[in-house]
């Protein structure tokens, strides 16, 4: 019994034996191997590439929640996007859905207060 590898090479020697006899055998390989005539498919990445976040809600929420709002209201729609992916404001992605400002706005603001009182129970 034949091995894979030894019937593989004896079918590739035969088709190249072919090839070098036969142009129009020779042209059809090369039309079917060409990659200008096959393309292969590329799957796009369906991630949104985010841009860095324009301020540290983490820093500006600890000057006030008032402040920090009017700072958020200056912000883009996908500007507060920013905020809430860079900073893992929103792990759950629940937010990927909205489209009002005024609810990125609150989360922001909900969880920077969270992320910086985390663990003030333990702290004298």
């Amino acid at each position: 019994m034949m091995s894979l590898e030894f019937k593989l090479k004896a079918i590739m020697d035969v088709v190249l034996a072919e090839a070098k006899k036969n142009k129009e055998f020779e042209d059809a390989l090369t039309s079917v191997l060409a990659i200008e005539n096959n393309p292969v498919k590329v799957k796009k990445s369906s991630k949104i590439k985010r841009q860095a976040s324009k301020i540290n809600p983490l820093i500006e929420v600890s000057k006030g929640k008032d402040a920090f709002r009017k700072i958020l209201e200056i912000l883009s729609t996908d500007e507060l996007k920013d905020v809430i992916y860079e900073y893992g404001l929103d792990l759950m992605k629940n937010s990927a859905k909205w489209r009002k400002k005024e609810r990125f706005i609150e989360l922001i603001i909900e969880m920077s207060e969270k992320k910086i009182s985390k663990g003030n129970a333990f702290r004298g």
